[in-house]
């Protein structure tokens, strides 16, 4: 009876602040949940299990796609294709969108782990009918090694908008995991293509080697589910941290720039804000601590808190112990608004470096192996004729130390790496058509450098989307997935870019030049 009247003091103190307080404070009573323990709770008492977890689900979501990117031109050789290289890439994000879409409008409110599962079966499917083609080379192998790296790639981002979409009911420190496990991914897959080359002459047989992995994703999704049953997700307090990270570290509010720069008008600093979480964590269970924040950066709150529409931001997120998918938003206008207006920003800033990232990847790279090939040289045998691999490989280590960067510092200025990967972009066009650096050891390190950018800024914008207060719980996941289908949109302009590229300006680079008309009848076909 006395904690209820002492609740009722507190709340009508929250209501004289919202309506009254010259400083125009929001105040946010926290009370511990005696009831159990918080999903928040468990994961920072066992956090390298769940980091371990999600890297692992990470890294088998790419495997497949960046083995087929790797292999693409060995696999276009194969079948004497080498002209149509960049249609390995071009079919494996042809699709992947369009799965996307229908992932947010159709199967949005089917349980992550139905999806998840069938996902598991369709990723073993390509990763057998990849093995078969390649082993015995049917006379349509090339076309069939086209669809499996299709599936390959619908499968991946299936996956990813999925496990991404999972992860709202998780706290949000856990997207650098899975971030890392999907740039890990590009280690680990064109490196063990890279040193399973020399024992087996086929590459049909590294995928059947590589293929039980599907075994441990299958794990790692049933164990997540477990624990995601047990305990209850607390919203507000991973929201409370992921603020407190972003102030100690004196980020800005903006479109580009990861949140708060400013201290708390209430004169609270980012150093007291660090002490009260602490002190949160220590208290006894019914102990309540009264945190206040900038007015400024929480006006829309305020209002939704005043007529209750903001409801659950306040509470512990509890689906009853099952899976939540059942309320996400799915596909729609209203819904498409909702998420271009908080995310807009992001899911273009996602497209144009995807875009320059991998034309220099799948084109440029293509180019400039085969250009040093030609070149005269003391170079081994074996550096010439892996040079693209290597490449794969080099790119995919920026791309892995970056997405593992987010633990460490937060970007503030995003468009700070959009500029330098269009830099990047320019200076590896106008090396391969004058080709002045040739050296082996600078480019591979230029193209880490590209993989950085693209990965430092895919991370960041993942970060800040499940961490963001103002997007609604159940936009999130449509959020998400809106957000891997713009990144594959920059992807599939990219491989139109290497087509129309690789048969025009470097034509005298392939075996054949006279392919545009069929590329374009191929796609058709397959669009």
């Amino acid at each position: 009876f006395c904690w209820s009247l002492k609740m009722e003091k507190k709340s009508d103190h929250v209501n004289d602040n919202l309506l009254n307080h010259t400083e125009e404070t929001i105040v946010t009573i926290v009370t511990k949940s005696p009831q159990s323990k918080t999903l928040n709770k468990d994961v920072s008492d066992r956090i390298v299990v769940y980091y371990t977890v999600f890297v692992l689900i990470g890294l088998v979501t790419n495997t497949g796609m960046v083995m087929v990117g790797s292999a693409a031109e060995d696999l276009a050789t194969t079948f004497n294709k080498e002209e149509f290289m960049p249609m390995f890439q071009l079919s494996e994000i042809l699709f992947a969108s369009m799965i996307q879409f229908i992932n947010s409008w159709l199967l949005i409110n089917i349980k992550h782990i139905h999806r998840l599962t069938f996902n598991a079966f369709y990723m073993l499917s390509a990763y057998l009918l990849i093995t078969v083609v390649t082993i015995w080379k049917f006379e349509a192998g090339f076309w069939i090694a086209l669809v499996a790296a299709l599936m390959h790639g619908t499968s991946a981002a299936f996956s990813e908008s999925t496990v991404l979409g999972y992860m709202k009911s998780f706290p949000s420190r856990l997207v650098a995991p899975f971030s890392t496990g999907t740039g890990f991914a590009g280690v680990f897959g064109s490196g063990i293509l890279l040193l399973l080359k020399i024992p087996f002459d086929k590459e049909g047989y590294i995928f059947l080697i590589v293929s039980p992995i599907i075994i441990v994703y299958l794990l790692c999704i049933f164990w997540l589910q477990r624990q995601k049953k047990k305990y209850r997700f607390d919203m507000a307090q991973d929201q409370m941290q992921a603020h407190a990270s972003r102030s100690l570290n004196n980020d800005k509010v903006d479109p580009f720039i990861t949140p708060l720069s400013k201290r708390l008008s209430s004169g609270i600093s980012s150093g007291n804000l660090s002490d009260r979480h602490k002190k949160f964590e220590s208290s006894p269970q019914s102990e309540e601590i009264v945190l206040e924040f900038d007015a400024d950066d929480n006006e829309a709150s305020a209002r939704k808190l005043k007529t209750g529409d903001n409801e659950s931001s306040l509470q512990i997120r509890d689906d009853g112990g099952g899976d939540d998918a059942g309320n996400n938003a799915s596909f729609s206008l209203p819904a498409l608004r909702r998420v271009v207006k908080h995310v807009g920003v992001y899911l273009f800033s996602l497209s144009t470096i995807y875009f320059f990232e991998y034309t220099v990847l799948t084109c440029f790279a293509d180019v400039y192996t085969k250009r040093k090939r030609e070149e005269p040289g003391n170079d081994s045998e074996f550096l010439r004729e892996n040079s693209y691999i290597i490449l794969t490989v080099c790119y995919q280590v920026g791309v892995l130390v970056s997405r593992g960067s987010l633990d460490c510092f937060k970007v503030k200025r995003l468009w700070i790496l959009i500029l330098c990967q269009i830099a990047n972009f320019v200076l590896w066009f106008l090396n391969v058509y004058f080709f002045v650096v040739t050296n082996y050891a600078v480019v591979f390190a230029h193209i880490a450098l590209v993989g950085m950018m693209g990965g430092t800024l895919y991370v960041n914008v993942l970060f800040n989307i499940v961490a963001s207060k103002t997007l609604d719980f159940d936009d999130k996941e449509l959020a998400m997935i809106m957000c891997t289908i713009f990144d594959d949109f920059g992807i599939l302009t990219a491989s139109f870019a290497s087509l129309a590229l690789d048969n025009t300006i470097f034509s005298q680079y392939q075996k054949k030049a006279q392919v545009s008309m069929i590329a374009y009848m191929a796609f058709k076909s397959t669009h």
